[in-house]
């Protein structure tokens, strides 16, 4: 459903949280795809299984129950247990900022930690920042988009996915984590 408010052109409201609607003249609709920390999550597991209705086998495997792994990213209203409490996330939300690139602080030091961690689907958030704030989110998501597609068949594939589970080509996922 799109609705128009003052001021603002179309929002799509099935990608638009309720905190962008409420504070759409300070914050831009920003899709749900891009995450406050810069993060693609059209790439994560759990993004992916939530809009495929998929999220059974990981509630299993993981033993949380689905209603907690849900997720269509950080800026709806269904986000997923990790990143429910996410600090980069509640200090965007508190300063009214669409992502920590249009912070006077960035890149602050919690966004290098989180850039320098262990977990490699986070060491690319300050440049992909970068990208966003050089490239505006239209173009970033196209990029995006084909970076986490198969070259071959063109279906999305995550973060840590090697083989594209549609055609069976190598796609360039990151190393899994131990």
């Amino acid at each position: 459903m799109r609705i128009a408010q003052r001021g603002n052109p179309l929002i799509d409201l099935k990608s638009t949280s309720l905190f962008e609607m409420v504070n759409c003249q300070k914050v831009k609709v920003i899709n749900t795809k891009i995450a406050y920390c810069g993060l693609y999550c059209g790439a994560c597991k759990i993004f992916m299984a939530t809009a495929e209705n998929d999220l059974e086998d990981i509630a299993v495997r993981t033993k949380i129950p689905v209603e907690y792994l849900a997720c269509d990213g950080c800026r709806s209203g269904k986000i997923n247990l990790c990143c429910r409490n996410c600090g980069i996330r509640r200090c965007c939300v508190s300063k009214k900022i669409n992502a920590c690139n249009e912070c006077e602080e960035f890149p602050c030091s919690v966004l290098t930690a989180f850039n320098n961690d262990e977990y490699p689907h986070h060491n690319d958030a300050i440049e992909s920042l970068q990208q966003l704030s050089e490239m505006g989110q239209d173009e970033w998501l196209k990029m995006k988009i084909r970076q986490w597609s198969c070259e071959n068949c063109h279906t999305p594939f995550q973060w840590y996915e090697k083989i594209c589970e549609n055609c069976g080509m190598k796609v360039s996922g990151y190393k899994e984590i131990n």
